[in-house]
């Protein structure tokens, strides 16, 4: 089942190749396997981090501590499709390891919901005490179509997002307070699985949420491009539509279309600008309403916010086409 998918994704991958005219070729397919098991084994080390906030302990990691290099059965064999046909096997076995972690960690959350008896829990999502209490996350966690979510995004108390570039791409904070979790992997999570969003903002006024049912991240050649949202739903507006299409902007890498404004520099932030903003997640955190850029604008609701948090999760049965 995997290994058409693990093809769509060499034959994506060619399009990174820095020489334009070189052609798509054997030794190119062999160096982007290498580029994927890479980014496999970053999700699994994203995985740890997570399952320790879930359960104390650290999952077994053996199987994507993998060499970066591409597997030949010696240092000078010539990349081959006999080759390549083995480390597509490791691959495939690799990425199944994933998925599975994956659904571990789903169950326990889903398990953290029903074993907490306090009428107003924590973030059943991380089943952490010092986490701030939420009723929306709390009737969202009740329902077993709501489990399962990878966090990329948190904003809770104020830690520096006005970050450069290479912050931005390898990701930084802590899951369990203010965090994102990288432009590469949020690439490698939603380029070969179809995912959903859901985004959820606090302000004065209460909790809201945005659910869309098809996000994708571009790769690192066209800047880690917005290129898909899908059908929006939800309380809080739909803010992030304006942003499809959009590359990823920081304060050293102007990708917004504005001819003469540099969006996160005025806006203290990062994010897939257009001219400029009409959600800006990764701006300026302040309590005041009016203090920070941290907005998801819509027309009823233009405050600051005081929290937001972004998660994402796979669609079952659904490969990204």
């Amino acid at each position: 089942m995997l290994l058409p998918l693990l093809f769509a994704l060499l034959i994506s991958n060619c399009s990174a190749i820095q020489k334009i005219n070189e052609v798509c070729s054997v030794l190119a397919i062999c160096d982007n396997i290498a580029l994927i098991r890479s980014q496999v084994a970053d999700i699994r080390e994203e995985q740890e981090r997570q399952a320790n906030i879930l359960e104390g302990s650290a999952l077994s990691l053996e199987s994507a501590k993998v060499p970066k290099k591409f597997i030949t059965k010696t240092n000078d064999e010539v990349c081959s499709i006999l080759s390549i046909c083995n480390n597509l096997a490791a691959l495939s076995s690799e990425l199944a390891a994933v998925r599975a972690e994956q659904e571990r960690q789903a169950d326990l959350l889903e398990k953290s919901c029903k074993a907490d008896k306090n009428p107003h829990p924590a973030n059943c999502h991380e089943a952490l005490k010092e986490t701030p209490k939420s009723a929306l996350l709390r009737s969202l966690c009740q329902r077993d179509s709501w489990r399962g979510w990878t966090i990329i995004l948190r904003r809770t108390d104020g830690e520096d997002f006005f970050r450069e570039w290479k912050d931005y791409e390898e990701g930084f904070g802590r899951v369990d307070k203010e965090y994102f979790v990288g432009l590469a992997k949020l690439h490698a999570l939603t380029s070969s699985v179809r995912q959903e969003l859901l985004v959820i903002v606090k302000d004065d006024a209460g909790e809201r949420y945005a659910m869309y049912d098809n996000v994708r991240i571009g790769g690192e050649s066209n800047n880690y491009t917005l290129e898909s949202l899908g059908f929006y739903s939800g309380t809080a507006g739909d803010a992030l539509k304006y942003h499809e299409g959009m590359q990823f902007s920081t304060k050293d890498r102007d990708n917004d279309i504005h001819e003469t404004r540099h969006c996160a520099v005025e806006y203290t932030g990062a994010w897939w600008y257009r001219s400029c903003y009409d959600s800006n997640l990764a701006g300026l955190y302040s309590k005041s309403s009016y203090g920070g850029t941290i907005r998801w604008y819509t027309s009823s609701h233009i405050e600051a916010l005081k929290n937001a948090i972004m998660m994402i999760r796979p669609r079952a049965g659904e490969p990204q086409g």
